[in-house]
């Protein structure tokens, strides 16, 4: 959802869309690399830093904390999407 109102070009639906790089912007690389990377590496120096009960017991929390946040996120994300539309809209025909 947060590509939503980053990208600003269109891919045909039969495109591979993370193939050659031909149709990511740097920002998707950067979004998808650290959603990928940062959760596995957090969860990692817990388990170095804290026992392992207190490391699972502070990934539940921060999950749960998530789970609860999902709706103020999804509302900021509209807002975005709806405040740019029309440029959004603009771009997207401008690239067919």
């Amino acid at each position: 959802m947060q590509l939503a109102w980053i990208n600003r070009k269109t891919a045909p639906l039969d495109a591979s869309l993370m193939g050659k790089g031909q149709w990511n912007s740097p920002y998707q690389m950067v979004i998808v690399f650290f959603a990928f990377f940062f959760p596995i590496l957090f969860s990692n120096l817990l388990f170095l830093v804290l026992s392992e009960n207190t490391a699972y017991l502070v990934c539940t929390l921060l999950g749960m904390a998530g789970i609860a946040a999902q709706p103020l996120w999804m509302r900021y994300l509209y807002r975005q999407v709806i405040r740019k539309k029309y440029d959004i809209l603009t771009n997207l025909r401008d690239t067919r």
